[in-house]
């Protein structure tokens, strides 16, 4: 799966449903998404838009993303 800005938070989560809780061990400001509020949000959120959110830079998201699906992969295969 290619993870980019436009990518739907919804989609990599249906796909690797372990990456939020890795996600947030990255970065605390992630724990958004678990919120009630944060769970409705990420049904119409973008990666950018979570981010934004967050207030953190979606560009080091994806990229530290990729390398955590990368190991996880690696690992299960």
């Amino acid at each position: 799966m290619e993870i980019k800005n436009s990518t739907k938070v919804k989609d990599v989560l249906k796909e690797y449903p372990w990456l939020i809780d890795e996600a947030i061990k990255m970065d605390e400001r992630l724990k958004i998404a678990k919120s009630p509020v944060g769970k409705m949000f990420i049904n119409k959120a973008t990666v950018e838009s979570l981010c934004a959110k967050a207030k953190i830079d979606p560009q080091e998201v994806i990229k530290k993303i990729q390398e955590l699906i990368q190991k996880y992969e690696n690992q299960n295969s």
